[in-house]
């Protein structure tokens, strides 16, 4: 119909979640929150030349259910009346900044749809679901890739790690 229940509203907000290989050290993400900062910093206003952003604030392991392996980039920009560059303009030159860090993949968050959409916040999410793992994984993985192939959402994610350890207990109930 050509509009949005809830549309995205411009809070001068937006998260970051920064997903690095599994098994990596807190010093490898470290260095990693580090790069994504130095890759933000600065960003201008193209007509008023005005820093857009006024405070960012890295974590590692923040968010419930989040790996080591992961960290979370808050970013809050100046007032929205300060800048003429829209919020959803800004993620997405962080988008693309963000997607030239080799070693890690960064996934951005509007944070204005969050409380109308699954837990995570994102406007879209699947559940893919079945009897056999090794089918769920794999068309789990066509949807992705068909997705991301599309070119007509961002953002893509999933929160399967393939390779990421585990510990099996099997209780000896004697």
């Amino acid at each position: 119909i050509g509009r949005e229940l809830v549309p995205s509203e411009d809070q001068n907000r937006f998260v970051v979640n920064v997903i690095c290989p599994i098994s990596t050290s807190i010093d490898y993400i470290d260095d990693m929150m580090a790069k994504c900062e130095a890759a933000l910093a600065g960003l201008k206003d193209p007509e008023n030349d005005r820093e857009i952003i006024a405070s960012m604030f890295a974590t590692t392991s923040f968010r419930p259910g989040s790996l080591v392996s992961e960290g979370t980039l808050f970013v809050r920009l100046i007032p929205a009346d300060e800048r003429t560059v829209s919020q959803a303009d800004v993620i997405a030159i962080a988008r693309q900044r963000l997607g030239g860090i080799p070693g890690m993949r960064a996934v951005a968050l509007d944070l204005s749809t969050q409380g109308f959409t699954p837990t995570r916040g994102f406007p879209v999410n699947f559940a893919v679901q079945g009897p056999d793992w090794n089918t769920v994984t794999q068309l789990g993985d066509r949807i992705r890739r068909k997705l991301i192939d599309s070119g007509v959402v961002t953002d893509v994610n999933t929160d399967y790690r393939p390779g990421m350890q585990e510990v099996q207990i099997v209780p000896d109930r004697e």
